[in-house]
């Protein structure tokens, strides 16, 4: 008789490989949470970086929960400071960039080499996250987009490139296990 609870070793790999991937997204929102607490001006932040590295690794529909997540966890400690509907937006553009980001990487490095794809995904993930941003919360903020945009662009640089470093630096043995899924 088969136990209603026994499982084929494929089926026990896939479930350890979920909670792996459950684990580390938990512990990339907790670096989202404290990333969101290094401030640079207002809810700008750098919460992104966790979310970008998070897409990377995991993929860019977990990317997007992060983003997401990261965002609206920064402006809450801010305190709105541009109003809840003005942050939603904003959360919904970081989940959109994460994935902009993240099938670029994936498609460039499939088409493309890994150089052009790092560089691709960057741009796009700049693109998204700054200029693209700023013209989704216009009709809230009118011209104050202005004197957002040169510390949004610094934020967003920064933010870039250290989920880039962060990347970079992992082992190859992690990004491969992570990789298949």
């Amino acid at each position: 008789m088969k136990c209603l609870f026994s499982r084929t070793k494929s089926q026990k790999k896939g479930s350890a490989m979920r909670i792996q991937k459950l684990t580390l997204t938990a512990l990339l929102v907790a670096m989202c949470f404290i990333g969101a607490n290094i401030k640079i001006m207002g809810s700008i932040a750098f919460d992104a970086a966790p979310a970008l590295v998070g897409t990377l690794l995991l993929g860019p529909v977990y990317g997007t929960a992060l983003g997401f997540f990261g965002h609206m966890v920064s402006a809450l400690l801010a305190g709105f400071p541009f109003s809840l509907p003005v942050h939603i937006v904003t959360a919904v553009m970081m989940a959109i960039t994460m994935l902009a980001y993240g099938m670029t990487r994936n498609w460039a490095k499939n088409k493309l080499n890994g150089k052009v794809a790092i560089i691709l995904s960057c741009i796009i993930a700049f693109l998204f996250n700054c200029p693209i941003s700023l013209l989704a919360v216009y009709p809230w903020l009118k011209e104050g987009v202005i004197g957002l945009a040169p510390v949004l662009a610094i934020a967003s640089v920064c933010n870039i490139i250290a989920a880039e470093i962060i990347f970079a630096a992992l082992p190859a043995k992690w990004k491969q296990k992570l990789a298949k899924k």
